[in-house]
């Protein structure tokens, strides 16, 4: 029962942390001129729902450049990876229930 505990808990934290870093990522890439409907491309989403979530971000003072824009993409990709690897994390086609 621990070890589904623990995996519960990794796999809340890493949710937070993309959810965290793609809040940081629409803000800075909106702020750097890029529209909503090249976001939600960018993160496989309708710019409806890119503009729905993050209308209400506050706005900042362009301050970023395309490198950190890319940085931080690769650094919420590599925690989606993380987050994949989280038994249970995600129902993915193939996969086999385990029981705890």
């Amino acid at each position: 029962m621990r070890a589904t505990t623990d995996g519960s808990s990794r796999c809340d934290d890493c949710e937070k942390r993309l959810s965290f870093l793609e809040r940081r990522l629409v803000r800075d890439a909106h702020a750097n001129g890029l529209t909503w409907g090249q976001i939600a491309r960018s993160l496989g989403v309708s710019r409806q729902a890119i503009h729905q979530r993050y209308r209400n971000l506050p706005d900042i003072e362009p301050e970023t450049q395309r490198q950190q824009w890319e940085r931080r993409r690769r650094e919420m990709d590599e925690l989606f990876e993380q987050w994949m690897t989280v038994p249970g994390a995600v129902d993915r086609p193939g996969d086999q229930a385990v029981d705890p």
